[in-house]
């Protein structure tokens, strides 16, 4: 038996279509968190061990919006982002790869334009070299 569809579509010109959206730093932080992490040659988004403590940020540094900084307004945001690469990528590429999918997954998700991205590259991820 197929599930009832119980969805309901609301018109554009009712009164529930009135008011305002306010959305939170931490989504959008959490949205770019996610669609930077999906990057070719982006090992990991925030810093990590040894950079935490240098910084003086606690271990507990984590989560969805580890490593993104996020200022939003009502068209536009701003984000600031740590990352750590692979090593070998060329980091112009990887970088430039990553404001454009960040800037295209906050538009589409929440639709404010990304006006700038900031990153910060914390480290590399080195190959692993020990041999079994």
């Amino acid at each position: 038996m197929a599930a009832k569809d119980t969805r309901v579509a609301i018109p554009q010109d009712n009164d529930l279509s009135r008011g305002t959206l306010e959305m939170s730093e931490s989504v959008v932080a959490a949205i770019a968190n996610f669609a930077g992490a999906q990057v070719k040659g982006v090992h990991s988004i925030g810093r990590t061990g040894l950079n935490l403590a240098i910084d003086g940020k606690t271990i507990f540094d984590f989560g969805p919006t580890k490593g993104v900084h996020a200022e939003v307004g009502k068209i536009q945001a701003a984000l600031d982002m740590d990352v750590v690469l692979a090593f070998g990528c060329d980091i112009d590429a990887v970088t430039t790869g990553l404001r454009a999918a960040v800037a295209e997954a906050v538009k589409k998700m929440t639709g404010r334009k990304v006006i700038e991205i900031n990153i910060d590259v914390v480290g590399i991820e080195l190959p692993d070299t020990t041999q079994e």
